[in-house]
């Protein structure tokens, strides 16, 4: 059979972000908990981390985004991503953009 690979992890993420239930982001993050450190990268943080942002999992967001930080740089998706993940919190989103710009991840020029 075909091996799953970070791209077909990502995939399955992605895609219960997409149907947006609940359960189709709490399964989504079961597949996310069984992937080897070594498997994950930006992408597919950043799909967990809108994963748990649609359905308003901000707290189980901010956690993946932490544990993100310590194994990859975040480029300016996954910044958005949390940013948009933690909406309700002005103070943390200030502070989220500060780090970002302080990366060299300024703003897209609109």
């Amino acid at each position: 059979g075909v091996q799953p690979n970070t791209i077909s992890y990502t995939a399955i993420i992605n895609a219960a972000k997409l149907e947006g239930s609940a359960k189709a982001v709490e399964d989504a993050y079961e597949v996310f908990k069984g992937i080897e450190l070594s498997m994950r990268n930006r992408r597919t943080y950043t799909a967990m981390i809108g994963a748990f942002a649609r359905v308003r999992r901000t707290e189980d967001a901010w956690t993946v985004f932490e544990e993100a930080r310590q194994h990859v740089s975040p480029d300016r998706i996954m910044y958005s991503a949390i940013m948009g993940a933690m909406a309700h919190d002005t103070n943390k989103v200030k502070r989220l953009h500060k780090e970002m710009i302080a990366q060299g991840l300024g703003d897209d020029d609109v």
